[in-house]
């Protein structure tokens, strides 16, 4: 075997050689159980969400036949959605059948994988940046809002999009380490894997080849060189038909489904989707905006300043390695090969941001589960360019040991800052996520009658934690429409009444009520369910109110409503 030596690691530019205490394992730990305990605070109080269930229907073996079952291969699911793939179901398969459904069956496997993936991701970087920085990036992710927020949720789904990344960047590291060609297969596998969990995915796929031309193209070059031509053939067809799998399956279902739209902008030019990116970029880094637009606070009982501050520290933050990567690739053309650490910052860098510029073109990519891409890249720039930057500057070596610990110092306090105000919004009772949903399952659970779903975002909840696929319609269904789960905008009521008036039978209405302040309107609401049974009742319909579920100030509740002939 012909390997090729890496000669950057003898020019390493911040010594990573100090010996790894004893002690590095148990504060790897305690990292891995903070994130346990953020991620399982209140894990059984906040209940489920309808985004958050949309793989469960095929996890059980397609209960309903029509929710989220968008492509199908006989009975296997193939795509959930639009873009979503059946990945996350094939692993809950296995899962509910051993453990059934329940909040704990739901959440809490996604945060055991990414506690795998974090100590992952600390393997990696304590072999290129030393056990220290691996602690650092490791403890920052923990106590990261955003971070523990999207993956114990997992709407996206994150988790698993996250640990496929870390482990597509640690098996390339081993490919560069040892030449062989293996890893390089294994890196295939993985990124088919991360396409099918959702074909978003492609973004990291083209940010992974681009960081690998900007960090390690001269070293695949003499690889190439020096390597058999067995190798060579075995390197280029995982490389090459990777590749191409992923884009022709991306091209298949977008050419079916139209997946990422068709504007690069919209009619406020290209200027609006660039700053949406980049703020939604600074939000979801500094958690702020997490919380303004997941728990529907406002500013009442949180300090204003940490909306301003966090998002601009995230954005100087991805400043700072803009000029530390430009100025690395400058001393590479000027002086020679980089240091083996350098290379995996730039790698990083370059993934950042090849992965914010396919954000700016695709017009879909607007909300926090999208910007989530970013990480660990973000966490892993910033705070390598940060000791970067430190351990250049003129004056004693001890002097930049402690600006650079008071700088991390800094910015981990305000990440706790911002987890301290998340824990605190979650002792309330959030938006969307509000117990009135539990009280609607027990409800409904006994119920003989078939329910038809008007407003709210109920759907997945009710067929997961019942499994009574066959009692839960929305409102789309009983009019013929060729899918069962479709939204009917305002202007339909009238339409659709007529039509359901031609139908026998006695039938619950579930709508939602939303008690906002007077004059403000409810958010995600495309219609409500008053006006349809007004017209219904003034054709001889009879309807009434039978329950009436509360929700949380601000959040969603639900009125239920029987109509008989």
């Amino acid at each position: 075997m012909h390997h090729v030596s890496d000669p950057a690691r003898s020019h390493a530019t911040v010594s990573v050689s100090s010996p790894q205490p004893a002690f590095y394992y148990l504060l790897l730990g305690l990292a891995a159980a903070i994130y346990l305990v953020f991620a399982c605070y209140r894990l059984t109080g906040i209940p489920l969400g309808y985004d958050e269930l949309l793989f469960c229907n095929a996890a059980l073996g397609g209960v309903d036949p029509d929710l989220f079952n968008f492509v199908k291969w006989g009975d296997v699911p193939i795509l959930l959605m639009d873009y979503i793939g059946a990945l996350k179901a094939w692993l809950y398969y296995p899962i509910f059948k051993l453990f059934g459904v329940s909040i704990w069956s739901i959440r809490l496997p996604m945060a055991l994988l990414t506690i795998g993936g974090l100590c992952w991701l600390a393997d990696l970087v304590r072999r290129e940046w030393g056990w220290l920085m691996a602690l650092v990036v490791v403890f920052f992710l923990a106590f990261d809002a955003s971070f523990v927020h999207y993956t114990r949720f997992d709407t996206g789904p994150n988790a698993i999009e996250l640990f496929l990344k870390i482990a597509s960047i640690a098996l390339w590291l081993r490919f560069v380490q040892t030449s062989r060609v293996r890893y390089v297969i294994w890196i295939g596998v993985v990124l088919l894997l991360g396409q099918f969990n959702k074909l978003n995915f492609i973004w990291y796929i083209n940010a992974f080849y681009v960081g690998l031309v900007v960090a390690y193209g001269r070293w695949a070059f003499d690889w190439w060189q020096q390597a058999r031509l067995a190798k060579r053939t075995q390197a280029l067809l995982a490389i090459g038909g990777t590749y191409l799998l992923a884009v022709a399956y991306l091209l298949v279902a977008n050419r079916l489904f139209d997946v990422f739209g068709q504007k690069i902008g919209n009619e406020k030019g290209l200027a609006e989707p660039f700053f949406r990116v980049f703020d939604l970029f600074g939000d979801v880094m500094g958690g702020s905006g997490l919380m303004v637009y997941t728990y529907w606070f406002g500013f009442g009982g949180w300090p204003q300043w940490l909306f301003s501050v966090q998002p601009i520290v995230a954005t100087l933050l991805l400043g700072t390695s803009v000029v530390v990567a430009g100025t690395l690739l400058l001393r590479a053309r000027l002086i020679g090969p980089l240091a083996a650490q350098d290379r995996l910052f730039l790698f990083s860098t370059a993934i950042l941001f090849a992965l914010l510029a396919q954000m700016f073109v695709t017009e879909r990519a607007r909300y926090g589960w999208h910007i989530f891409a970013v990480y660990p890249f973000a966490t892993l720039s910033g705070l390598y360019a940060i000791r970067w930057l430190w351990a250049r500057l003129p004056g004693p070596a001890t002097a930049s040991r402690i600006g650079m610990g008071l700088t991390v110092a800094g910015l981990f306090g305000l990440v706790l800052a911002t987890q301290f105000f998340m824990i605190k919004g979650l002792r309330r009772q959030p938006f969307l996520h509000g117990a009135a949903i539990n009280q609607l399952i027990e409800y409904a659970r006994p119920q003989n009658q078939k329910f038809v779903i008007v407003g709210g975002a109920c759907t997945t909840q009710l067929i997961t934690m019942t499994q009574q696929p066959d009692k839960y319609y929305e409102l789309a269904y009983l009019f013929n429409v060729t899918h069962k789960f479709l939204t009917i905008r305002a202007k339909d009521h009238a339409e659709f009444a007529q039509k359901f008036l031609a139908k026998p039978g006695e039938y619950l209405f579930i709508d939602t009520t939303n008690p906002m302040k007077p004059g403000e309107v409810a958010r995600f609401r495309d219609f409500y369910c008053r006006p349809f049974l007004d017209i219904v009742a003034e054709h001889g319909r009879q309807v009434e109110v039978v329950k009436e579920i509360d929700g949380p100030p601000g959040g969603d509740g639900y009125r239920i409503y029987r109509v008989r002939p």
